[in-house]
């Protein structure tokens, strides 16, 4: 694979990724949600390593995420904001579901620009990786907010539209986002508690 396929493919892994990570943002509990969008994150990072056939460790993958997003805003924000009734938002009016979002983006682009450069994990910088990650957040904010209005991310699970007025393309999406939730409580990400209390409510949309 050339060297643009490879750049595209991994472009289109990293969207892929923050619509997951926006999907976060629904789960009910403060803090759980940084736990799933970690493990989204790791997980983004093997693929990405897949596409540029570089070796992937997870344990490496889960310090560099760490030490360079662990406690920034965009993860960190987009999960104490739910301390605050409803979904709320922050500096700029950036909404938590567009929080989760950004970090992942900032978080792929970090990545691809080291892989593009043939960097091991464990040659990645993280005070430029920082940097980097800061500077791409920014970019992502943005990107977010054009899927979030595109996808209607967060009118779907916050706004609680009634049976009647749901149409035939949300319902898929709430379909959708219980399967994700299913996948991360069969992993022992969520417990068995959130995971059933949040498909009830996803399933009394439809």
């Amino acid at each position: 694979m050339d060297l643009e396929k490879r750049n595209r493919k991994a472009n289109d892994t990293i969207i892929h990724n923050v619509i997951l990570s926006m999907g976060t943002a629904i789960i009910p509990v403060p803090m759980a949600d940084i736990l799933v969008l970690t493990t989204l994150q790791v997980r983004m990072l093997k693929e990405l390593c897949d596409i540029y056939d570089r070796p992937y460790s997870k344990h490496v993958a889960q310090n560099i995420i760490a030490s360079v997003a662990g406690n920034s805003l965009a993860r960190l924000g987009a999960s104490l904001i739910k301390t605050v009734p409803g979904i709320g938002t922050l500096i700029g009016g950036v909404s938590a579901i567009v929080l989760s979002g950004a970090s992942t983006y900032a978080m792929g682009k970090v990545f691809v620009s080291n892989l593009e450069q043939g960097k091991n994990l464990e040659e990645i910088d993280i005070n430029n990786a920082k940097e980097m990650y800061n500077q791409a957040l920014e970019e992502g904010k943005t990107i977010a907010q054009e899927l979030e209005k595109n996808t209607d991310v967060q009118n779907l699970p916050d706004s609680h539209p009634t049976p009647q007025t749901l149409e035939p393309d949300d319902k898929i999406q709430v379909l959708t986002l219980i399967k994700e939730l299913a996948n991360l409580h069969t992993q022992g990400i969520l417990t068995t508690e959130e995971f059933t209390a949040k498909k009830q409510e996803l399933l009394e949309l439809i």
